[in-house]
């Protein structure tokens, strides 16, 4: 089994130093490394037995930095550098701490590495014996040196060109089941494909080689936008190349869930069990419709990764609009117009784009470019992409404007007329609509501003009554709360006078101070009376000092604070107090 063995595993990180890089160009005894192609489990297996701070630099078979996600359809195959010494079998990932040592980058070390892929492709078998055909037309790569995987996702013209018997018709449609093993039939090829299948998913998948069960279609896409660094694995798949080769997961897309009979489009599945590639056989041998096995979770998956890919080159189509729109301003109608060719570019990219308004803006932006640059050949040209504009967006009135500019220029003055007409009379229905929507707005605005003070106000209201009954409330408290008696607060030197009060009973409260004192002084044997409670200050103090027998505490009076119990030297409680006795009273140093 090829790849990293315990062995090579320890090389990651300094157990084996890789040779310098001048040295490693000069000695082709030591092997250049070479790109290849492992299962995503492998790699993620490996990259997570590398030492701390140690990474495994890699890439996809179409040259993107991040793997898709993964699922139960994950069959990503996954781009390493293995660096291999000669007479040995040992394959070595090579790491970020050899990329460090040879002073490259992956890119670098990667393009390298398909220099020598393609070099060990031209010492094997030559073009038309690159491939062994089965009666049922599937194809297999011959090499078996542990590198058909790689070469084929790598080199995919080594695939496209293969020559293809009669009866496999269709897309190129690929199995990469091994590293030393690579199936290829046509999407049209029902047998074809349920060989690949049966091969791949059925006896390959029982050994620990099995690279990858999930087929993949080979397809010519939209080269990248020029100007950008050219990546050694977006292979130009045209002479004139504005196309490169991409692999794109493959099943059918009719039916559901189950087996379903093909549809129109003649495409078939490729088996992933024993049971799909009988039902299949079963079909072909008893001249029935071959039935097609979709997976809905794939296939949900496969939606989402398109719509994610969608996305990402609208967002590109706006920022290169966007860099358009900036050289435009500058003056640079050239580049500017190159900057609107590759959105446009990339905008026809998208599968089942409904976004016509970008691409007709793009179109007559370009004609104004043409226009500036002046000239009849730019302004044929500028008519050409005036009448795309209007085409895409028959209500765009610049569009019929650009065509005008371009049709004076070509000496077409009648022409040119009724373009300008057909662009005034959009402009001024573009503005009566703008003017209907700015007064809908006003009278929304105004309906709502209205609401608001309506809400204002009722909240305004409510709140005053609520005011207006509390001052009520508070009103009528105070009216019923008990009369307070005129007498003075308690203090230093107060003098009280005491109206005909009983032995016993409580003196007078005092206010805001000291409490007021308890009565009956009159007879040197008489008793402490009640002390009265003070209103918003001390509580009453009862008529107790030394000598005297103790006489109760008094009440506070409104339920502040109880007085205290005192008494004078003599006194008893059972004599009366003098009416209309005056006394006077000295606070203690130190008292409240």
């Amino acid at each position: 089994m090829l790849g990293p063995s315990r062995s090579a595993s320890s090389s990651y990180g300094n157990a084996r130093r890789p040779p310098h890089r001048k040295r490693f160009h000069r000695n082709l005894d030591l092997r250049p490394p070479s790109s290849q192609v492992w299962s995503r489990a492998k790699f993620e297996q490996v990259r997570a037995a590398l030492p701390a701070g140690v990474m495994l630099p890699h890439c996809t078979v179409n040259g993107d930095d991040d793997l898709p996600p993964a699922s139960a359809l994950d069959g990503a195959l996954v781009v390493v550098v293995v660096w291999a010494p000669t007479g040995t079998k040992i394959q070595t990932a090579v790491v970020s701490f050899h990329l460090q040592t040879w002073s490259m980058t992956f890119i670098e070390c990667l393009r390298l590495g398909m220099t020598n892929l393609r070099a060990k492709t031209k010492e094997g078998p030559a073009a038309a014996g690159r491939w062994e055909n089965h009666p049922s037309g599937c194809g297999r790569s011959v090499w078996s040196d542990g590198f058909d995987a790689a070469r084929c996702a790598l080199l995919p013209s080594l695939v496209a060109q293969r020559p293809r018997p009669e009866g496999d018709a269709g897309g190129v449609v690929v199995l990469f089941a091994a590293p030393q093993c690579v199936l290829t039939a046509g999407s049209s090829n029902p047998l074809g494909l349920c060989w690949a299948g049966d091969v791949a998913n059925c006896q390959i998948a029982q050994t620990p080689d099995l690279l990858s069960g999930t087929p993949y279609r080979l397809v010519k896409a939209p080269a990248p936008a020029p100007g950008g660094p050219k990546h050694p694995l977006r292979v130009a798949a045209n002479k004139a190349g504005d196309k490169i080769w991409k692999w794109v997961p493959y099943f059918s897309k009719q039916g559901g869930t189950g087996v379903t009979a093909a549809a129109s489009s003649q495409e078939y599945s490729v088996p992933r069990d024993r049971e799909q590639a009988d039902a299949i056989l079963n079909a072909i041998e008893n001249k029935q419709p071959v039935p097609i096995f979709t997976d809905p979770a794939a296939q949900k998956l496969l939606d989402e990764q398109a719509a994610a890919v969608a996305a990402a080159k609208k967002e590109r189509v706006l920022s290169l609009k966007a860099d358009g729109n900036a050289k435009f301003k500058e003056g640079d109608c050239q580049q500017a117009l190159k900057y609107y060719g590759a959105a446009l570019q990339t905008w026809s990219s998208v599968s089942n784009n409904d976004d016509k308004e970008t691409a007709s803006v793009l179109h007559a932006n370009s004609a104004m470019c043409l226009l500036q640059l002046g000239g009849q050949e730019n302004a044929a040209l500028a008519l050409k992409a005036a009448l795309e504009s209007s085409k895409l967006v028959p209500t765009y009135a610049k569009a019929y404007h650009r065509a005008a500019a371009a049709l004076e220029a070509l000496g077409e003055a009648e022409a040119a007329a009724e373009s300008r007409k057909q662009g005034e009379a959009l402009m001024a229905e573009e503005k009566a609509k703008k003017d209907a929507a700015r007064a809908v707005l006003a009278e929304k605005r105004a309906v709502r501003d209205a609401k608001k003070k309506a809400k204002e106000e009722k909240d305004a209201a409510a709140k005053a009554k609520r005011d207006e009954a509390a001052a009520a409330a508070k009103a009528k408290a105070e009216s019923s709360a008990p009369a307070v008696p005129p007498v003075s607060g308690g203090g230093s030197g107060t003098t009280i006078k005491i109206d005909s009060m009983p032995t016993g009973m409580g003196g007078v409260p005092g206010l805001s101070g000291m409490g007021g004192m308890g009565g009956n002084y009159s007879s040197p044997m008489a008793g402490g009376g009640l002390g009265g409670g003070g209103l918003g200050g001390m509580s009453g103090l009862g008529s107790h000092l030394p000598g005297a027998s103790p006489a109760f505490s008094g009440a506070d009076a409104y339920g502040l604070m109880a007085g205290a119990g005192m008494s004078m030297p003599g006194l008893s409680s059972s004599q009366h107090a003098n009416p209309n006795q005056v006394f006077s009273v000295s606070k203690p140093p130190g008292s409240i």
